[in-house]
């Protein structure tokens, strides 16, 4: 009895990991691209070591969900709205807000199972103070 449990739990574990390794887990890797254009394509960016993102879409609802992953550390998801999604791995989101006398855009997407975030910062005149970039594949 107890080899015939054995048995069992060795199938279903070994199961597990063929079917991980072949839809994996759902972990991008993060980059940190110089520009806008890199993002897009994540093309030429350095990979932000240990940080990892999982991305899930809700077509009905118009919401992207995001979770990141720091050095194992898992955080809990936070919801984009407002997006226009027409498949898992073709959406975008955008966001602007008002913080005092500055505000910052937003715009995130995924384009063919690539994902970028253009982060930009401007002053009240509108002048950009600081923008960053990233992706994830």
């Amino acid at each position: 009895m107890k080899n015939l449990l054995r048995l069992i739990i060795a199938t279903l574990a070994s199961q597990a990991t063929v079917a991980q390794a072949f839809w994996g887990s759902g972990w991008l890797d993060f980059y940190e691209c110089s520009d806008s254009h890199s993002a897009i394509s994540c093309k030429g960016c350095s990979l932000k070591n240990g940080e990892r993102i999982k991305l899930t879409t809700d077509s009905v609802k118009g919401i992207v969900a995001i979770q990141f992953q720091v050095k194992g550390i898992v955080a809990p998801p936070t919801a984009l709205s407002a997006c226009t999604i027409l498949d898992k791995g073709n959406w975008s989101c955008n966001k602007k807000q008002s913080i005092g006398p500055t505000y910052h855009e937003v715009h995130e997407g995924m384009a063919d199972g690539v994902y970028s975030r253009r982060f930009v910062l401007y002053d009240h005149h509108g002048k950009i103070m600081s923008q960053t970039n990233f992706c994830a594949k």
